[in-house]
């Protein structure tokens, strides 16, 4: 009996998918998709648009108040080279003035806008704060009120649960957010001048707030360098009271004279270390509400987002065309086997 022949094994193609033709390149399977799917694509790009000038309708309009500031003489970091000179004497006498390498006043005066250190000071000092949260202060009673809403009510039930304090009254750090969230700082190129612009949705009251900002954090770089002075002086003077070598009581003379000069230039009515190059300017129109170049971000993300959604929809239609394009079937002939 002869030995029946293994059957022959061939490829066939069930047919290519609707979405992806297994000939076609890897760029043309990955845009097809896309294709396929266009108006889902430019719906999300629409639906994205419209939502953005929806937000920009609803939105309330913020002005921003702007100011260019300059460093003063005490602020200027020169001055710490005219220190740097007297830096030997003042070390043998025990006071320090700083070097070359110190943070000049300007400096400090950048770190000090935005710090809860400024914030603290202003809740203590003027009405700065009743003005930022002016909706939660109440005039006539004088007093700080809750919040009226669902998101106060929620934490008014469930925080107690916990031990949390459902409610506070806002102090220097929430001053601070503020600031981190409306007030901004730009070096205008290589100068050392600096810009700090401030928003709000009234006009004259981001003027009022950013003239206060600068002004109090003038105003503490003042005091700190008052009070610096007054101790070095103090404890110049003991020394120079009991100096007896001449060079010595000249040296002590010298740095003191330097420490009366900071205190003079501290009690001036002056900035102290940032005083604006020009009147602040505040800005006409409002500048957060820019509908037509948001919608038109916003409608390039909500494409990009639907054709990736479109291109991942039809990866699963890929696979199939794969699999199918590659099954493997027995052909069948004409003859069957032979027999013996």
């Amino acid at each position: 009996m002869a030995r029946a022949s293994p059957p022959q094994w061939t490829s066939v193609s069930l047919g290519a998918s609707v979405l992806f033709e297994p000939e076609a390149s890897l760029s043309a399977q990955i845009w097809m998709p896309v294709r396929h799917r266009w108006k889902m694509v430019l719906g999300g790009a629409l639906l994205a648009a419209v939502a953005v000038l929806v937000v920009q309708a609803v939105q309330t309009p913020e002005y921003t108040a702007r100011m260019v500031l300059s460093p003063t003489d005490q602020g200027s970091s020169n001055l710490n080279s005219q220190l740097g000179r007297l830096s030997g004497l003042a070390s043998i006498a025990g006071v320090s003035l700083g070097d070359k390498t110190a943070v000049s006043e300007f400096e400090k005066f950048q770190y000090l806008v935005f710090s809860e250190r400024l914030g603290e000071y202003q809740a203590r000092h003027g009405d700065i704060l009743k003005l930022v949260f002016r909706k939660r202060w109440d005039a006539a009673t004088r007093q700080w009120q809750r919040p009226r809403t669902l998101g106060q009510a929620f934490r008014n039930t469930v925080y107690p649960i916990f031990g949390l304090p459902a409610w506070q009254a806002p102090d220097g750090r929430d001053l601070a957010d503020e600031y981190d969230r409306r007030l901004a700082s730009r070096k205008l190129g290589e100068t050392a001048l600096l810009q700090l612009s401030y928003r709000d949705s009234d006009p004259v009251r981001a003027a009022t707030v950013l003239s206060a900002i600068v002004h109090d954090a003038n105003e503490l770089l003042r005091q700190d360098a008052q009070r610096k002075a007054l101790s070095q002086a103090a404890y110049l003077r003991r020394q120079l009271g009991v100096a007896q070598v001449q060079e010595y009581r000249e040296n002590l003379a010298q740095l003191l004279s330097r420490q009366e000069q900071t205190l003079m230039l501290a009690a001036a009515e002056v900035p102290y270390a940032a005083e604006a190059l020009q009147p602040q300017t505040i800005s006409k129109e409002p500048t957060s509400q820019r509908p037509f170049l948001y919608a038109g971000i916003a409608a390039v993300i909500g494409l990009s987002f639907s054709a990736f959604v479109a291109i991942l929809m039809g990866l699963p239609a890929r696979w199939r065309s794969r699999r199918a394009s590659s099954l493997i079937l027995p052909a069948t002939g004409d003859d069957g086997p032979d027999h013996a």
